[in-house]
């Protein structure tokens, strides 16, 4: 059994962490701490539109039926940001 990413995978592991980095600094989680609120509409929008929402989703209902492999890194790109 091999745990090493695939082309495919490497793939959306780097536009999973550009994505983060570019959208989601960990600076503009203190301005909502700050400000008193505990999410921002416009970053989960944007992550819906990358389709890592839908990854368990089948793409006949709206998804992008990537699996859980791709949602494990996905969620892990963004952890990664506040480890």
């Amino acid at each position: 059994m091999t745990f090493a990413l695939n082309e495919d995978q490497v793939m959306l592991k780097e536009a999973a962490e550009s994505f983060y980095a570019d959208k989601a600094p960990v600076s503009a989680f203190r301005q909502l701490r700050d400000a008193g609120q505990t999410r921002d509409e416009a970053l989960w929008r944007d992550i819906g539109a990358m389709g890592f929402c839908g990854a368990l989703i089948g793409e006949d209902h709206g998804g992008t039926a990537m699996g859980y492999r791709a949602l494990a890194i996905v969620l892990e790109a963004g952890g990664q940001r506040f480890g």
